[in-house]
C-alpha cells in the first residue's frame, strides 16, 4: 500500500501543495504514466510567475522519460553541475505557442524539474481542485513494481513566494492514487 511522509516533519505549507497523484498505464509497452498535480488551498485563483514540480526517483533502474501519450507539461530541466539546465522550452509571453520545444525523445533521468511560466492554479466554484497536472513517463518500472520518490514544488509570485513540503513516497504501484494536499 502506498505511503507518504514529509521529509522534514516540521515543514508546513499554507498555499502550495503536491497531489493528487497516480500511476497509470500508457499506450506504450514498458512505459507507465506518473500523473502529479500542483494545487493551491484556500484560494480561488492563484497566479504564479513560475511554478515548478520537482521529481526525484529513488527506485533503482526507474527513470523519468517523456510521456508517450501526452505533450510535455512544462519546461524540462535536468540537474547538472550544481544548476538546473533546461532541455525544452515553453512559451513565455509574448512568445507564441509555436516556440514550444519538447524535451528530446531519448531523455531519461532520475531527477527532473518541470517548470511553468505565468500559471494560474484555480479552484472551481464548488471548491473542487483544478490545479496543474504534470504527466511524465516512467521507464524501467514493472507493471507490478513499486516506486519510491521525493516530490516537491516551489512557486514565485509577483508579490510572494511559496514552497510545498518535500514528500517522500514509497511503495507506489500502478493503479494506486494519492490524495490532494500531501502535507
Amino acid at each position: 500500500m502506498v505511503t507518504y511522509d514529509k521529509v522534514l516533519p516540521t515543514c508546513t505549507s499554507d498555499i502550495l501543495f503536491v497531489g493528487p497523484a497516480a500511476i497509470r498505464a500508457t499506450s506504450k509497452t514498458g512505459i507507465l504514466s506518473l500523473n502529479m498535480d500542483l494545487i493551491t488551498k484556500g484560494y480561488s485563483d492563484t497566479y504564479f510567475e513560475w511554478a515548478s514540480l520537482y521529481l526525484q526517483i529513488l527506485t533503482p533502474d526507474v527513470l523519468i522519460v517523456p510521456h508517450p501519450d501526452n505533450n510535455p507539461t512544462g519546461e524540462w530541466s535536468l540537474w547538472a553541475g550544481g544548476d538546473w539546465k533546461p532541455i525544452s522550452h515553453v512559451p513565455v509571453p509574448p512568445e507564441g505557442p509555436e516556440t514550444t520545444v519538447p524535451p528530446p525523445a531519448d531523455t531519461a533521468t532520475d531527477y527532473l524539474r518541470l517548470r511553468n511560466p505565468h500559471i494560474h492554479l484555480l479552484r472551481d466554484k464548488t471548491g473542487l481542485i483544478d490545479g496543474k497536472t504534470h504527466y511524465v513517463g516512467l521507464k524501467g518500472m514493472p507493471d507490478d513494481g513499486t516506486l519510491e520518490l521525493n516530490a516537491w514544488a516551489d512557486a514565485l509570485n509577483v508579490a510572494a513566494a511559496a514552497k510545498s513540503c518535500e514528500i517522500h513516497i514509497a511503495d507506489f504501484k500502478k493503479g494506486d492514487t494519492l490524495p490532494p494536499y500531501l502535507d
